[in-house]
């Protein structure tokens, strides 16, 4: 990521909060989203329509990688666990 200047981690959250469903980001960017969701910064409504459409894109496009798909799902679960997130990232 790059070209707009600032942080880059910062700059893709406001993307994913804008509606950028998918984003080319590192561990930093996966860790800072999950932060901002567990803290409420971030709906967890808005986790679950960004992964729904793009389980929906794979299988339109045939392209299913099962694991990723469990490591996804499986941090989709414990950030479930956490309080309940207000409704405006």
């Amino acid at each position: 990521m790059g070209g707009a200047g600032g942080n880059n981690v910062e700059l893709a959250i406001d993307a994913f909060c804008a509606g950028h469903d998918m984003l080319l980001w590192d561990l930093e960017y996966v860790d800072v989203l999950e932060e901002k969701i567990k803290s409420g910064e971030i709906p967890m409504e808005r986790l679950d329509d960004a992964v729904r459409r793009i389980f929906e894109a794979e299988k339109s496009l045939s392209v299913r990688e099962k694991k990723k798909r469990r490591i996804i799902m499986s941090r989709m679960q414990k950030l479930r666990k956490s309080p309940k997130n207000p409704p405006l990232c």
